[in-house]
């Protein structure tokens, strides 16, 4: 039954309660905004004449996401750091040595030293993903070969160094 005030141990307040049902909701639009958040970086595309008819010369929007990662770096951060769980366990059992033994149940008990290291491989992965997903020299390229360039800077190399920028 829920009380004002906090009432004793394992009890829940309406105050408290609703913290967290504001901080619930404020974490999923924030990772909505996230996932769906885009830069969008203008593009132009050449004008061609054919006879009487100019085609072309429009203005449109390459868009970027701002997680170009996705899901992908929590899977693969979560599923590598079974690896160090499996083995401190497996060595735990194997030998008796206390250093061993708490380094093996931070693990166990997702403690400090498991969650600095699975923020530090969700980081790692982000920008490794990242950097195998999106190249800027393809995108370039491919700018270049349909007719069409970012407003000040030349096609090639200057805008593949632009969009390395971003």
């Amino acid at each position: 039954m829920l009380q004002l005030g906090g009432g004793g141990p394992g009890e829940v307040g309406f105050e408290k309660l609703l913290v967290l049902m504001f901080l619930f909701v404020s974490v999923v639009v924030w990772v909505v905004l996230i996932t769906k958040g885009q830069r969008r970086i203008p593009t132009q595309s050449a004008k061609h004449v054919r006879g009487r008819r100019v085609f072309g010369g429009t203005k449109q929007y390459l868009p970027l996401r701002v997680n170009q990662a996705g899901v992908m770096p929590v899977i693969f951060a979560s599923s590598l750091l079974m690896v160090p769980y499996f083995a401190l366990n497996f060595l735990k059992n194997s030998v008796n040595w206390g250093w061993l033994n708490s380094l093996a149940s931070s693990f166990e008990r997702q403690g400090y030293i498991y969650n600095v290291m699975y923020i530090v491989l969700i980081y790692f992965f982000c920008y490794f993903w990242t950097a195998i997903q999106f190249n800027p020299k393809d995108m370039a390229n491919n700018l270049k070969d349909y007719g069409s360039f970012i407003p000040g800077y030349r096609p090639g190399k200057r805008t593949a160094d632009y969009l390395e920028k971003y």
